[in-house]
């Protein structure tokens, strides 16, 4: 199964970093923070998103399986950074293969829901999303899901190139694989993590947008849980902070980074 993941590698001098992008996205998302050099980026398409396959089977897009195909693409040694949908899963990796990595980021993360009621209204609202998707197709869903509140900051912040580049994928990208990603691999399917972040060892980066409360007040909770994780805050950006201030990003990452 490794086969089904597409990755877009940026080779350079530096520390090595496999990224994880959110709903939606690609790979390619990490484009700007590769060309500012410094690091060696590799960026996964996960399974259903940019080039990466898109099968039909929703088991599939299930946190076993995306597990299985990203413990296939990693390398010793690396550190692993996953942004939203891709943090979560960049935690539950890290806590399935604690002794592979060098250091873990989360950007905008979360270790799930934790209230019975929430998961089952979350994964209601997972369905319902992917039913509009299927019913307006992308270019319609993703206009539409760009101006939620949680989202919209990124049209404002972005650098306007990147920013109409990764819209354009976002608006080419297949409805129904992503519908798939929203039924099985959505945070109301996700099984909780709060209850073992405190057996997390890695070294752990929690970086929020400082106009995201909502995701700030979650990463404060996990830094006090995880035994090894730093907490930095990126001013005038929102829920996207490694796109939205990349230069800032760059800045608190790489000399922590340099420290592990």
């Amino acid at each position: 199964m490794a086969s089904v993941l597409h990755q877009h590698d940026w080779p350079s001098e530096g520390p090595s970093i496999t990224a994880l992008h959110g709903w939606g996205g690609s790979g390619l998302d990490f484009a700007p923070l590769a060309h500012r050099g410094g690091s060696h980026w590799r960026a996964v398409d996960l399974i259903g998103h940019g080039l990466s396959d898109g099968p039909e089977s929703l088991e599939a897009y299930g946190l076993d399986a995306q597990l299985a195909q990203l413990n296939s693409t990693m390398s010793p040694g690396n550190f692993l950074l996953g942004y939203s949908m891709g943090a979560r899963l960049a935690l539950h990796y890290a806590l399935r293969h604690p002794d592979t990595l060098r250091g873990l980021i989360l950007v905008s993360g979360t270790a799930g829901l934790e209230n019975e009621r929430e998961r089952t209204a979350r994964h209601a609202w997972d369905h319902d999303q992917a039913e509009a998707l299927e019913a307006m197709g992308s270019p319609a869903f993703m206009a539409e899901w760009a101006q939620q509140p949680l989202i919209s900051t990124q049209a404002l912040h972005i650098p306007p190139t990147p920013y109409n580049h990764m819209m354009n994928r976002r608006r080419e990208s297949r409805a129904d694989a992503l519908a798939r990603s929203f039924r099985a691999f959505g945070t109301g399917t996700m099984p909780s993590a709060w209850d073992r972040l405190g057996s997390l060892q890695t070294p752990t980066l929690l970086v929020v947008g400082e106009k995201d409360p909502g995701y700030r007040a979650l990463a404060e909770r996990m830094r006090d849980l995880i035994p090894q994780a730093d907490l930095v805050t990126i001013p005038e950006a929102g829920h996207c902070p490694h796109l939205e201030n990349g230069a800032e990003f760059l800045e608190k990452l790489n000399p922590w980074m340099a420290g592990r």
